[in-house]
């Protein structure tokens, strides 16, 4: 069963990548020639060796799709008769720099080493499954949204970034030993930053390290403050200002308010998550809401 679920999962994934990086020319092969699609699978990622087996001298089918991003470029490759058809490979390449601030930012100062991770990561675990929730919930988005004008980058920026401090928390690596260590839990200070901050800029788009570097702290020491404190991870507490937020909206709402762009105003990325979150907090949907002010 859990082969099959992320069978299912890697559909989606594909089906969303392949859309939305047709729209881009430069990141979009299909081709029987096994030289340029090595041109151009090195072009999207690195250098690499592909030898075809036997005295085959063309592939049947390889297709490349890749979506570049400000931190990552996620790609979908595959090898036509080389492999089995269903040997599809979902390729994710990250930015140095831009890991190496967000664990700057969990750690809470600066990271003087190249970080290297473990190789194997087993995605049917729940950290696994956890973290390819957040690759196919930016894929989606990039789909989504890549008619929008402007394409809502900050949107975007803030799961690249999600995926990436995801993979630097839930993925072991040289420098898991320094995520874990023993946190300092009495803050009050900081705490006090991070609300006043949230409070202020409540639809802005922040991550969990976002907010760490607001305090002055690791992400770590901040998620116990907030556990102390709230019962709660610092994010809990974002979404469930953030709902409150969008619910007061609603209740006030005009002639032609859109239930999606008050979510998005409120910083709410997925509209089908949102809509999930919104239900379980308040025991109607969001246009359930908005239908009696309409009508006053």
């Amino acid at each position: 069963m859990k082969d099959q679920a992320l069978q299912r999962v890697s559909d989606r994934i594909s089906a969303h990548l392949s859309s939305a990086a047709k729209a881009d020319a430069s990141t979009h092969c299909v081709t029987e020639d096994i030289d340029e699609f090595q041109l151009s699978l090195d072009s999207v990622f690195y250098p690499a060796n592909i030898d075809l087996l036997g005295e085959q001298n063309r592939v049947s089918r390889a297709e490349l799709y890749a979506v570049r991003l400000k931190y990552l470029t996620i790609g979908l490759t595959r090898f036509g008769h080389v492999w089995g058809a269903d040997a599809t490979q979902i390729c994710i390449k990250i930015d140095r720099a831009g890991l190496e601030s967000e664990l700057a930012h969990i750690l809470g100062h600066p990271v003087d080493k190249h970080v290297r991770f473990d190789l194997e990561m087993d995605l049917t675990s729940r950290a696994g499954a956890r973290w390819l929730s957040m690759v196919e919930l930016l894929i989606e988005t990039v789909d989504d949204l890549r008619a929008v004008p402007g394409g809502r980058a900050n949107h975007v920026e803030y799961l690249e970034r999600s995926v990436i401090s995801g993979l630097l928390v839930l993925q072991p690596h040289s420098m898991t030993c320094q995520v874990y260590a023993p946190a300092e839990v009495r803050n009050p200070r900081a705490v006090q930053k991070v609300l006043y901050h949230i409070e202020s800029v409540p639809g802005s788009q922040f991550t969990l390290s976002d907010l760490a570097v607001v305090a002055g702290i690791s992400s770590r020491q901040l998620q116990h403050l907030f556990r102390e404190r709230f019962g709660m991870s610092p994010m809990a507490y974002v979404r469930q200002l953030r709902l409150d937020g969008v619910r007061r909206d609603l209740q006030r709402a005009v002639d032609g308010t859109k239930v999606g762009d008050v979510a998005f105003r409120w910083g709410f990325n997925h509209l089908g998550r949102f809509a999930q979150h919104y239900a379980r907090k308040f025991g109607e949907s969001p246009s359930q809401t908005l239908r009696p002010a309409l009508k006053t």
